[in-house]
């Protein structure tokens, strides 16, 4: 058999069998180069690059790259000293997912803010009819979000404002910190490569329906959100005006639709029901809280909000098919 070139049986069993072209290559650059084509396209038909400067970058560090670092850190200090190394990131898997955490964030920024360039038409009129459809309910929630805001205050000293953004931005701490020491190393894997293709998704997306939020039609409930706003409405007319980012707006692109709030909270929360359960005794207020205050503080349309839940399932679907678990030694044999 083996002067005919057939190879005997226990060399073919000792083959690895081949991969198909697309297991071959890690998929965080797998998600990046397409994302990183549909950039360099835009920069050669004349879109401006959107470049981060000191307050920009000092938000991305916060926000996104902050928690993926921490989260490597408790891995390191934690599970290590524990003499738990089997279950932690390797070091190239880390890096990996740092790069791609800082490049989908820097086109994420880059995409909202192209969103009035390649789209002009906006379409807050009518994501403006298809609230006004659904009769009272969002004057009810600007009502109870007035009232919840008065009695919090009067009870507590306490200004809920922030809120919004602060409990975001908890939620990718916590996630990134919890999966890391609870999760397997292929879970947070899946965490950090599921937010960043929603930061990549969700920002070719703005251009669908271009729209800036309710805000342009009704005052904010919120102080912050619409100190907030003004500076980015401002920031956004720039850009349309003069095809510009306007200084210190890195951070500041303006876009409604999809909600990628609600794109994020949810992902987090399904993968907390999935991983870590306990993090849902945070997680559920917190999802309730920021999807109702995305409508009162006019950040968004109520029609954004299952746009954004749409695209988290998708991603929680793809990052699921694309990392899958791998099976416990005795269930793989």
């Amino acid at each position: 058999m083996t002067e005919l070139g057939v190879r005997p049986l226990s060399e073919q069993a000792a083959t690895p069998p081949r991969l198909a072209w697309h297991a071959r290559y890690p998929v965080e650059l797998l998600l990046l180069l397409p994302f990183g084509a549909v950039w360099c396209i835009g920069l050669a038909c004349g879109l401006p690059a959107n470049w981060p400067d000191a307050p920009g970058l000092s938000m991305v560090e916060q926000h996104y790259f902050g928690p993926i670092l921490f989260a490597a850190l408790l891995e390191l200090l934690v599970l290590r000293l524990a003499r738990r190394k089997s279950a932690s990131l390797d070091r190239r898997t880390t890096a990996l997912l740092l790069l791609l955490t800082v490049c989908s964030v820097f086109l994420h920024m880059n995409f909202k803010a192209w969103m009035p360039l390649v789209h002009p038409h906006l379409y807050d009129a009518e994501l403006l009819r298809t609230d006004r459809a659904l009769g009272s309910f969002v004057s009810d929630v600007v009502f109870l979000r007035r009232t919840l805001a008065r009695v919090v205050f009067m009870a507590w000293r306490f200004d809920i404002d922030p809120l919004y953004h602060s409990l975001f931005v908890a939620m990718f701490f916590a996630s990134a910190a919890a999966h890391a020491l609870f999760d397997t190393p292929n879970g947070l894997r899946r965490l950090v490569v599921g937010m960043c293709a929603i930061l990549l998704l969700g920002g070719v997306a703005y251009w669908i329906v271009p729209a800036r939020g309710p805000f342009v039609f009704r005052p904010s409930v919120s102080y912050a959100a619409a100190n907030a706003q003004e500076f980015m409405l401002a920031s956004f007319d720039e850009l349309v005006r003069t095809r510009r980012v306007a200084p210190g707006a890195f951070v500041a692109p303006l876009a409604a639709m999809p909600s990628l709030h609600t794109a994020h909270t949810l992902f987090f929360v399904w993968f907390a029901a999935e991983r870590v359960r306990w993090l849902l005794w945070f997680y559920v207020p917190a999802l309730l809280f920021i999807l109702f205050e995305a409508i009162a503080a006019g950040w968004h349309y109520v029609v954004d909000l299952p746009a954004g839940a749409i695209l988290a399932l998708v991603v929680i679907w793809a990052v699921r098919r694309a990392l899958p678990e791998p099976l416990p030694p005795r269930a793989a044999s």
